[in-house]
């Protein structure tokens, strides 16, 4: 799937999506305009007039994520990459669980 015609850009990673929007802010300082950037990529007008007012507001750092709401991650990026690695490289039947029988 090509990242720049996806329908639903809230399904694209984290990092695309920070790079699709300096992108489309790369193009409109190049003299493209919000609706012809909208239609290319297929996303709102406001969506592009929004990005291009965080960058001049803030540069391409106004670009990244805001962080997000809600209740902090408990997992640490080592258990994450643990329970990951246990799934996928072992067969249930290696940890012997209830249910694996």
């Amino acid at each position: 799937m090509n990242p720049f015609q996806c329908d639903d850009s809230r399904r694209l990673r984290k990092k695309l999506k920070i790079t699709v929007r300096k992108f489309v802010v790369t193009q409109s300082t190049l003299g493209y305009v919000p609706e012809e950037l909208a239609t290319k990529f297929g996303i709102g007008t406001g969506t592009v007039k929004s990005w291009v007012a965080r960058f001049i507001a803030g540069g391409m750092g106004a670009l990244d994520d805001w962080p997000r709401t809600g209740r902090p991650r408990i997992l640490t990026e080592e258990h994450a990459q643990w329970i990951f690695h246990t799934d996928v490289d072992k067969n249930p039947r290696q940890l012997k669980f209830e249910f694996a029988y």
